[in-house]
Order: structure tokens, then sequence, then C-alpha cells
């Protein structure tokens, strides 16, 4: 990705689904990709795997606002 970059090839990455510890990509992400796309954790089978991994606060829109809200400046 950073040589891709550094070309002057346009870069994109993508987290998906966002979950706790996604504010830990910025750093190494900055600088090195253009366009960040971000997906919350929103599909049908989502509030079973969130009750086993005790995650169901990664469904709610605060989680999401709050946990890319770095990711949304690069």
């Amino acid at each position: 990705m950073p040589v891709g970059h550094r070309a002057g090839v346009t870069t994109h990455t993508m987290v998906a689904p966002v979950l706790p510890g996604a504010e830990g990509l910025v750093d190494p992400l900055r600088g090195r990709v253009d366009y960040v796309f971000v997906d919350r954790m929103n599909y049908h089978y989502a509030d079973r795997v969130c009750r086993e991994h005790d995650l169901q606060d990664t469904l709610s829109d605060d989680f999401f606002r709050r946990a890319t809200r770095d990711l949304r400046t690069l």
C-alpha cells in the first residue's frame, strides 16, 4: 500500500466491521491511504455474534461514531 501511495496511485482501505480497537488503525494508515471506507456491523447475524462475544455495544450508533471519529480524519 505505501509504495502505490508514494507512486501517486490513489489508495483505498476498508475497515469492516468496525470493532473495538479500530481507532488503533489511524496512525498506521495516516499518510498511506487516500480514502478509508468504514462499515458497521449491521448484518442480520450480528446480534448473536455480539451476544456471544459480549460486544452488544458495538451495534449502537454512538459506538460507530466514536470508533470512526479519528478514521474519518484520514
